[in-house]
C-alpha cells in the first residue's frame, strides 16, 4: 500500500462498514431480512442479541481499523515531510529563497 490516497480510501471503507456494522444490527431493518423468512432457524438466530452484539463487534473492530489508518496516513505524511526538509527539497512550507544580483563596485 504505497500511495496517501488508497491508505485514505481504505480508511473511508472501514469507518463506513464499522458504522454500519455497529447500528443495522439493532434497527428494524435487520428484522426485514429476506433470509430469515425462507429459514425461520435463521430467524431465531438473527434475533438473538449475542448474534446482533458479535456483528457489532465485528464492526466495532472495522472502525478501529479505520482509524489506525488515519493515524497511518498521517505519520507517513508527516515522515515524507520531514525527509523533504532534511534533503532541501522545497515544499510550501520552505519557499525558493530570492537571490539578489551582486552590485559591481568593490
Amino acid at each position: 500500500m504505497g500511495s496517501p490516497l488508497s491508505r485514505w480510501l481504505f480508511a473511508a471503507y472501514f469507518l463506513e462498514v464499522g458504522l454500519v456494522l455497529i447500528f443495522v444490527p439493532w434497527s428494524t431493518y435487520w428484522d426485514w431480512n429476506l433470509l430469515g423468512e425462507v429459514i425461520p432457524t435463521l430467524r431465531v438466530t438473527f434475533q438473538n442479541n449475542y448474534v446482533r452484539g458479535g456483528v457489532s463487534g465485528i464492526g466495532l473492530i472495522n472502525l478501529i481499523a479505520g482509524f489506525d489508518e488515519i493515524m497511518t496516513a498521517i505519520a507517513m505524511t508527516r515522515l515524507k515531510n520531514a525527509r523533504n526538509k532534511s534533503i532541501g527539497a522545497s515544499t510550501l512550507e520552505d519557499p525558493v529563497e530570492v537571490i539578489k544580483p551582486r552590485s559591481n563596485e568593490s
